[in-house]
């Protein structure tokens, strides 16, 4: 997992997870019939801490499937607004048990709306 300060696109999380699921989307249509599959839907609230939204790609592949989460949320420290963006690689036997730990991550991160 990462958690990267000072993403370019320092827009309200719910703006930018609509913006995300539908980049990722329009792959997953991209890549149906090759040798990787794309399942893109928004990450459930209880997963990340309430000011993060994420979205959830189940990637399927010959060599093994995995599951990539991102998560962006908005820092504004009384000074100009900064968005954060994580990121979570996993394979699905440890995702329920990974997401958790990931969210209390995000809850660390300071000054986070």
């Amino acid at each position: 997992a990462s958690v990267r300060r000072g993403h370019p696109s320092v827009t309200a999380a719910a703006a930018w997870q609509q913006a995300e699921l539908a980049r990722w989307q329009e792959q997953a249509r991209k890549a149906r019939g090759g040798s990787q599959q794309l399942q893109v839907a928004p990450l459930k609230a209880k997963g990340l801490p309430a000011a993060w939204r994420g979205i959830r790609i189940d990637i399927q592949e010959r060599k093994g499937n995995r599951i990539l989460v991102y998560a962006y949320a908005q820092r504004q420290p009384g000074g100009p607004a900064v968005g954060w963006i994580a990121r979570l690689d996993t394979v699905p036997d440890r995702f329920s048990r990974v997401l958790p730990v990931f969210g209390e991550m995000l809850r660390q991160v300071r000054g986070v709306q």
